[in-house]
């Protein structure tokens, strides 16, 4: 059986090459509202915190 993770934080890293402006692609990825829209395996996301998306930020997908 596996150990419950629902309460620990999740790393998952995937990279890829983008053909438009690094603003654009920042802009997209810290639209969480959006990605069920653009990322396939994104069936919901939600912020669970308040103010600018950045490192520290908690969502849940």
């Amino acid at each position: 059986m596996l150990p419950n993770t629902s309460t620990r934080p999740i790393l998952i890293e995937h990279c890829a090459f983008i053909a438009c402006p690094s603003q654009q692609v920042w802009a997209e990825t810290i639209d969480i509202d959006t990605w069920p829209l653009w990322a396939p395996t994104v069936q919901s996301a939600q912020r669970l915190d308040k103010g600018a998306f950045g490192i520290g930020s908690a969502a849940r997908i």
